[in-house]
């Protein structure tokens, strides 16, 4: 079965975790690709939070290390937020922070409530993911310039089908 990033209980508040999840359709499961502060890198904006809070990695120190944690913060702290789209296969993906970059995100557990953390990237399966676009009648494909994602592990990916940066003009 497919696991997908989850905003935990979908709370809108700073410092909420982001979990693994099984498919549900949700909103806390919905997430906006979003230009970052610093050119060419994103942010993963949850679409379940109306103040536009971001993915986030949480550390209590700087610099940042393996084992961060994972919640959403309102857009402010660059570092822990930019993140680069990497392509590493066909329609697969590692999400690295933009200043950490050897720090990707990883699903700890692709159980329900699973631990989403970004680790040291070693290739690993549950380091590599998947974009699924979401269609509606609502017109959330076309919400934005990038449209409403699910960032999944493990999954059947659609939606986007070369790297981010593969061309000028992408909307990814």
């Amino acid at each position: 079965s497919n696991s997908y990033l989850n905003v935990w209980g979908g709370i809108d508040a700073d410092g909420t975790r982001v979990d693994m999840w099984a498919k549900d359709g949700s909103t806390e499961q919905k997430f906006k690709l979003v230009n970052g502060s610093v050119s060419g890198t994103f942010r993963l904006q949850a679409v379940c939070s109306a103040s536009n809070r971001v993915v986030d990695a949480y550390s209590p120190s700087r610099p940042i290390q393996s084992g961060a944690g994972v919640d959403i913060w309102l857009p402010n702290d660059a570092p822990a937020q930019n993140l680069s789209i990497i392509n590493v296969g066909v329609n697969s993906y590692k999400i690295v922070l933009s200043s950490y970059s050897t720090l990707a995100l990883t699903a700890v557990s692709t159980a329900n409530d699973g631990a989403v953390k970004f680790n040291t990237y070693t290739g690993a399966s549950n380091q590599i993911w998947y974009f699924e676009e979401v269609g509606g009648s609502s017109g959330e494909t076309s919400y934005g310039n990038m449209g409403w994602l699910w960032p999944i592990y493990n999954g059947t990916p659609s939606g986007i089908t070369c790297g981010f940066l593969g061309y000028a003009g992408h909307n990814g």
